[in-house]
């Protein structure tokens, strides 16, 4: 344990200075598991005096080995110096002999079960709006860049200038030709994707014109929209967290069971 205090001092960061004293853990009373791993488990549980709930992630310590896993002194480190509302918050850390727990923001559902959720279901547009598929997807990074070059022609100097001056370029892919910007949509689709196309457009897409999305998928980094700009525009200006919220899954759907008070350690 003493490599992770290391760890913290030799950060530069104020924040990493010290671990707390795990007596403070008692503070905390477990509710339910909502996941586990080959690192340990993550358990739902509320601050016994402020009544806050939390995710508390509990590592299982090899006590033959080097204790504390680099990987989790990396993401300690990392978490602790982070402070963006799109990523989970570090609280707290505690540590026993065997056992490290790390006290964080809880989010009640992942992407992953939002997808489970409403599987067989159509996502309310909401839903749509912040979770959008890639228009490109693909089994492997070759197949993706195969699925882009179909529909957008495989890049060369001509439409993008220098393109075979960089070091990962190469000329052995197969000559697309650009495809009009129609065809570039509903091609992306099934057989019947102009349909599909025109349901869509009526449905969710009408403000989001093809112009906008060949500014997202345009191949020069100089012509292609900024993704501050992107968001900006006015298909996504209707998103109201608060409506997104109810349609999301709650961490009670994830299966858990609320367990009894125990002690944590």
């Amino acid at each position: 344990m003493a490599s992770l205090v290391n760890s913290y001092n030799k950060s530069k960061s104020p924040s990493l200075e010290r671990i707390e004293s795990i007596e403070q853990l008692e503070d905390y009373k477990k509710l339910c598991k909502v996941g586990e791993g080959t690192y340990g488990a993550v358990y739902k549980a509320v601050q016994r005096t402020t009544g806050e709930i939390v995710a508390l992630k509990k590592f299982r310590l090899d006590e033959q080995g080097e204790g504390v896993p680099n990987t989790c002194l990396r993401e300690i480190s990392t978490l602790k110096r982070l402070n963006h509302p799109n990523i989970i918050k570090l609280l707290q850390v505690f540590h026993t002999s065997h056992r490290l727990f790390l006290v964080l923001e809880l989010m009640d559902y992942d992407l992953k079960a939002l997808i489970a959720s409403v599987r067989g279901e159509k996502f309310h547009p909401q839903l749509v709006k912040v979770t959008l598929k890639p228009l490109f997807p693909g089994t492997s990074e070759i197949d993706q860049l195969f699925s882009m070059f179909r529909l957008l022609g495989t890049p060369d100097d001509s439409v993008w200038p220098g393109i075979s001056q960089l070091a990962v370029y190469s000329s052995e892919f197969p000559k697309w030709k650009t495809k009009g910007r129609l065809s570039l949509v509903s091609s992306a689709m099934p057989e019947n994707g102009a349909d599909l196309l025109l349901v869509t457009a009526n449905r969710y897409l009408f403000s989001l014109s093809l112009s906008s999305l060949q500014k997202m998928i345009a191949y020069r980094p100089e012509t292609r929209i900024k993704a501050k700009s992107a968001i900006s525009h006015v298909y996504f200006r209707d998103i109201d967290v608060a409506n997104v919220a109810k349609f999301m899954p709650s961490g009670q759907e994830h299966g858990s069971t609320i367990m009894a008070d125990q002690t944590l350690q």
